[in-house]
């Protein structure tokens, strides 16, 4: 199916983005110093999705997985994904489980029980779900998942890969985020003060949530460009690459075009 988008460009709006609805850093040396406080004013841009998605958990090798079918006891098994991406289930033959959600091997194992049991109900349990990331990509030393107990603001997050190239453009950083309703927002930074100091010092205050994406282009503003286009507007290709293996993002109307007839539950 073709996917297409449209871009909605929207100044920031309380309702939209409340995490950033005021951004200021205060900077206290202490009672006995000469110094008074600095204040960093920010006015957060948004770029958002019209399409709504929903993210789903990816399997991967190592993972443990339960598949229960009600009733069969002789067919259900709690098994871990071998490295080469597949698994065994009783009288079935191996069954390639990397890269699928726990719904598609949910609807991969019925259809293949299906040829010996008559209305086969499964169950996918995924047991060690990876533990909640943050995503750093574009123009860093080393582009890569990092746990949020590690990078809990996008400052801490930039530390953990060693800083940002100098080829970057920090003034355009974006913080890419799939918000409860489902729609994909792209939040950047407009500063009073256009020093890069400055944006540093209100990276230290922009808190992270898991799954993020935190996007640091070129200085070109062309890359930027693109980033969003790829994030934003077709973000089944951009995210999902940046987001591999761990997760992929699906269009909530393909979903609505599932026939879900079985139970998948993450642990």
């Amino acid at each position: 199916m073709e996917v297409k988008q449209r871009v909605n460009r929207n100044t920031f709006r309380n309702s939209c983005c409340a995490m950033l609805a005021v951004l200021s850093i205060g900077l206290i040396t202490g009672c006995s110093s000469p110094y008074s406080p600095v204040a960093v004013e920010a006015n957060p841009q948004v770029v958002e999705s019209l399409q709504r998605f929903t993210r789903d958990y990816t399997l991967q090798a190592g993972d443990q997985v339960e598949v229960y079918v009600y009733r069969h006891p002789d067919f259900s098994k709690t098994v871990t994904i071998r490295p080469d991406g597949y698994l065994t289930l009783p009288v079935l033959d191996d069954i390639k489980a990397a890269g699928l959600t726990p719904m598609e091997l949910d609807r991969l194992v019925t259809k293949a029980l299906s040829v010996r049991l008559k209305e086969p109900e499964v169950s996918v349990f995924v047991e060690n779900v990876v533990e909640p990331m943050v995503y750093v990509h574009g123009e860093v030393q080393v582009a890569s998942a990092i746990p949020i107990r590690k990078a809990k603001t996008v400052a801490q997050a930039l530390a953990q890969v060693g800083g940002i190239k100098r080829e970057a453009k920090v003034e355009q950083l974006a913080v890419i985020r799939l918000h409860k309703d489902g729609h994909l927002r792209a939040i950047t930074l407009e500063l009073a003060n256009h020093s890069q100091s400055s944006y540093f010092l209100a990276m230290q205050n922009i808190r992270l949530l898991p799954e993020d994406i935190i996007f640091v282009p070129e200085s070109h503003r062309s890359q930027f460009v693109r980033a969003i286009q790829d994030f934003i507007n077709t973000p089944l290709t951009g995210v999902n690459q940046v987001l591999a293996p761990y997760f992929q993002f699906r269009l909530i109307e393909e979903l609505d075009d599932v026939n879900e007839t079985t139970e998948v539950i993450i642990n």
